[in-house]
């Protein structure tokens, strides 16, 4: 990605307490570009594209503060409790 945003572009792997890694790059800011015919003539529009923890965090108020700091997630500006889902 070319351009420089004030969120994360870079997702970093989350490692729970018993060692597992979960990739996160799948959320990693991106371009995206969309052409369109307006008037005969073409317009290209790029836009940048970024996530953010709300795609997979949330805390839980049954969780004790313990269960909260195995699962915290931090960025420069904030940090979060990862919610992790069993398939």
């Amino acid at each position: 990605m070319r351009r420089k945003i004030d969120e994360v572009a870079k997702w970093r792997p989350f490692t729970d307490a018993n060692g597992q890694v979960y990739d996160l790059s799948h959320l990693d800011a991106h371009e995206a570009t969309y052409s369109d015919i307006i008037n005969g003539k073409k317009e290209t529009y790029t836009f940048v594209v970024s996530y953010s923890f709300h795609c997979f965090a949330k805390d839980y108020p049954h969780q004790t503060e313990a269960e909260k700091a195995d699962l915290m997630y931090h960025t420069l500006k904030r940090k979060q409790a990862v919610l992790l889902c069993s398939i």
